[in-house]
């Protein structure tokens, strides 16, 4: 299963967070107790902090990329540029080891999706049918209509293979944003969903 979640550590924001005890890195684990961050040189080292501690930390690290690419708009069937940030990929590509992750993309962490739409005019809060509720989204640049979650963030069709399979997002890069200009709440992160891999 690991070769399917292959690094590379050229990758911007893709750093391993460093223990504060001893030489090794944090990495998401869970227990009957819950998620959290602990040390990968257990039981040595016995180093853990809460998985919201961790996720703001590895944050504060590498900051959140930003990702970009052309979907066709499935209303007017132009093409359309889309973004969202992936914290799941940040995390694969900063240790092959990892079997469990954050998941995250726009649309699951309100401060991200506020600098999105300070920062550009086709993300917008809209209200979607499918799951009868107001969050913020792509939209179409031509006919302004909503780009859903589930195929910007959930399952992305075109970038799906690059990101999962290849591990390369970096022809999609648009921008790495610091954690000073978010200002992410750990409630914001307490409210994610795990991803477990193996």
């Amino acid at each position: 299963m690991n070769n399917f979640f292959k690094t590379n550590e050229t990758d911007i924001g893709c750093n391993k967070l460093k223990c504060k005890d001893c030489n090794g890195f944090y990495m998401l684990r869970s227990s009957d107790y819950g998620e959290f961050g602990g040390c990968t040189n257990f039981p040595k080292c016995k180093s853990k902090i809460s998985k919201s501690k961790f996720m703001l930390s590895f944050i504060k690290e590498n900051g959140i990329n930003i990702y970009k690419w052309e979907k066709k708009c499935w209303k007017c069937g132009k093409n359309t540029d889309v973004y969202s940030y992936y914290l799941h990929h940040q995390q694969l590509k900063s240790s092959a080891n990892t079997s469990a992750v954050v998941f995250a993309g726009i649309g699951n962490l309100k401060s991200v999706d506020n600098y999105l739409t300070n920062k550009y005019p086709s993300i917008q809060i809209k209200y979607s049918k499918t799951t009868n509720s107001r969050y913020t989204a792509n939209t179409c640049i031509h006919c302004n209509a909503l780009q859903g979650k589930n195929y910007v963030v959930d399952d992305p069709h075109e970038i799906f293979n690059d990101m999962y399979i290849e591990q390369c997002m970096k022809k999609y890069f648009v921008e790495n944003v610091s954690d000073q200009l978010l200002n992410i709440k750990p409630e914001e992160i307490d409210r994610l969903e795990i991803l477990y891999i193996n």
